[in-house]
């Protein structure tokens, strides 16, 4: 990494002595403070074989980028493995207009009709398709548009002790792994002085990796998600702790909400546009890079 190359907070800076002591000293008053009306929140996702991300030439290419990364689409720096604390969980539905192609053999997804958010009661009352019906994957509406739940976590994205709001949808194929995810949060319980209760959703940290998933030439890397301790025993725990509840009341008071996603992907793919949409907030900046939108 070059000397004068942006970090993030908790690497390893590349500052000298002389300069972080300027850096100390400028924080004490050239700092601002953002709230959520202010802010981009970006969505994780895993660099898929599709993506431009990997395709050198292409618009959104990143040299560093490898199938089976996690990357964020604020930073765009790819991850092996990344640490979130997650705040709120709720089900999210997209309506789409279909596009028929090859004949009428194959549905492709068309421009956004409108996002439901947690009024899923389109969705209950759509056609099933079928032996394709279940977690992840489309109903049709009466005019014959798709229409998906999607598990969605606002979660808060951990570094060595600082941490940065960020949005994870498990769609289509890694819509699944939330009742695997959902199961854990609920399990963790603690002995309080009124008998045993259910910690909160943000009680523990947990790692993110990619594992291969599919069949012969159609694989594809999907999440895996590992507890890894409680919240408030890691580096900055207090903090973390403090700042999970902001977020989640920012969801639950409608400040932090999805943005209108703009187009849809492959199965596989597993992100969304994320920002507010009704708050002042722009979407963040969008890379063509094939893995925007998995709903």
């Amino acid at each position: 990494m070059p000397d004068n190359e942006l970090t993030t907070a908790g690497n390893t800076s590349p500052l000298s002595v002389e300069d972080m002591a300027l850096m100390v000293e400028g924080a004490r008053t050239g700092t601002e403070t953002f709230d959520m009306r202010q802010m981009i929140v970006p969505y994780l996702s895993i660099v898929q074989g599709t993506s431009g991300y990997v395709k050198r030439g292409h618009a959104g290419f990143i040299d560093s980028a490898r199938v089976g990364d996690i990357i964020d689409n604020l930073t765009l720096r790819p991850m092996q493995e990344a640490f979130v604390i997650p705040c709120k969980y709720e089900d999210h539905v997209t309506e789409w207009e279909v596009k028929i192609e090859r004949g009428g053999e194959k549905r492709s997804r068309g421009k956004l009709v409108k996002q439901w958010f947690t009024d899923h009661s389109k969705y209950q009352a759509s056609q099933k398709r079928g032996r394709d019906d279940g977690e992840g994957f489309p109903r049709i509406t009466t005019e014959g548009n798709d229409i998906n739940m999607v598990p969605t976590y606002y979660c808060l994205l951990y570094n060595n002790g600082s941490v940065r709001p960020v949005v994870l949808p498990l769609a289509s194929t890694q819509a699944k792994k939330s009742r695997r995810w959902n199961g854990l949060i609920d399990a963790v319980e603690f002995e309080g002085p009124n008998g045993p209760f259910t910690a909160p959703i943000y009680a523990v940290l947990y790692k993110l990796t990619t594992v291969t998933e599919g069949e012969g030439d159609k694989t594809y890397p999907g999440w895996k998600i590992e507890p890894v301790g409680l919240t408030l025993a890691q580096k900055n725990g207090r903090r973390c702790w403090e700042r999970a509840q902001e977020v989640r009341k920012a969801v639950e008071d409608g400040v932090m909400r999805m943005a209108a996603p703009v187009r849809d992907v492959t199965d596989e793919g597993s992100a969304t546009t994320s920002a507010p949409d009704r708050a002042g907030y722009e979407p963040p900046p969008r890379r063509d890079d094939g893995d925007d939108i998995p709903f």
